[in-house]
């Protein structure tokens, strides 16, 4: 990792650089921005609710705005839910 040096009279400190902003994520990078597992993710690129990536010579690429958009369609593609929604907390609601 690259870092930038701050020096002062006493100490010196190290800070690391952010990178630098992109708009081509591969794979790991484009599941983890949407919150998915690589394998959930490639999941989704398989039945086409997440977009395909772009291919530049070796390198597969996913376009974030291309991302963003399947999130939301993905999102307004949802029945209404109650307010406490329906994903199973893990508390099992039935009834011994």
């Amino acid at each position: 990792m690259k870092h930038a040096r701050a020096i002062d009279a006493a100490t010196t400190i190290v800070l690391p650089l952010s990178p630098a902003p992109r708009r081509g994520l591969s794979c790991e990078e484009a599941a983890a921005y949407i919150g998915l597992s690589q394998t959930k993710f490639l999941e989704l690129v398989g039945t086409g609710k997440m977009p395909k990536p772009i291919r530049i010579d070796r390198r597969v690429i996913w376009d974030m705005r291309a991302l963003d958009s399947a999130f939301d369609q993905l999102r307004d593609e949802q029945s209404p839910q109650s307010p406490e929604g329906d994903v199973d907390d893990g508390w099992g609601d039935e009834a011994p």
